[in-house]
């Protein structure tokens, strides 16, 4: 309730003396990122906490969708309904929305194994031997530290995920060296082929859990 009047002041007949609100039920205003857009439907279940009482959490429904992308942060902008019996959930608190989805079973591999330059997806293979090949590879969602692959790995592949950015630079610096060799009066320069990092192979389909889950951004305003 916010009340506009004091005890003994004098009002006219059209002026607001105050606004009463139902919070027995409350939207929460949630964002979350551009790339997860697909998996945001309206009627979907979620769960929302708040700071204030970390030992509870809420049962939400996503009931709209707003209908652009904030241009600024790349964010997409859901409201959601919860029910509020005990009126904890007040006017301006910040909550954290989770929304769990089944996205099945995919070949993935660790986050940082991809090297993503924003229209090409790079992973490295272990040949052994110290010896890598880059593999150029379509990524798709990120999930729980992974990324599902959607095509040019098979399982069992073994990737990169550690060093992989000092192997690329080595991998560049040798296509320059490669380049000056073959300009004129350029002496021939001698370069490894060999490159450390810590490897590990692709999940086979199945490997990733069944029940992963996409977050909502923490921090974001509340009702």
């Amino acid at each position: 309730m916010e009340k506009a009047v004091l005890a003994g002041e004098k009002v006219e007949p059209t002026t607001p003396l105050m606004v009463i609100a139902d919070l027995s039920v409350v939207w929460v205003q949630a964002e979350f990122y551009e790339e997860d857009a697909p998996l945001v439907r309206v009627g979907e279940a979620a769960r929302v906490t708040v700071n204030s009482y970390p030992q509870r959490s809420w049962a939400a429904t996503i009931d709209y969708l707003f209908p652009s992308v904030d241009a600024q942060t790349r964010t997409l902008r859901a409201r959601l309904r919860i029910a509020n019996p005990d009126l904890l959930l007040r006017p301006g608190m910040y909550a954290n929305v989770e929304i769990r989805k089944a996205l099945g079973y995919q070949l993935a591999v660790p986050e940082e194994a991809v090297l993503d330059s924003g229209t090409r997806q790079i992973v490295f293979l272990d040949r052994g031997g110290g010896y890598f090949e880059p593999r150029e590879v379509k990524a798709g969602e990120r999930t729980n530290g992974r990324r599902e692959i959607l095509s040019g790995l098979a399982a069992g592949e073994r990737v990169v995920i550690s060093g992989n950015f000092l192997i690329d630079s080595e991998s560049r610096l040798k296509s320059a060296l490669e380049g000056m060799e073959a300009m004129p009066g350029m002496p021939g320069v001698e370069h490894g082929r060999k490159a450390t990092g810590e490897t590990q192979p692709a999940a086979a389909p199945g490997a990733a859990p069944k029940g992963t889950e996409k977050k909502g951004m923490p921090g974001m305003p509340g009702m």
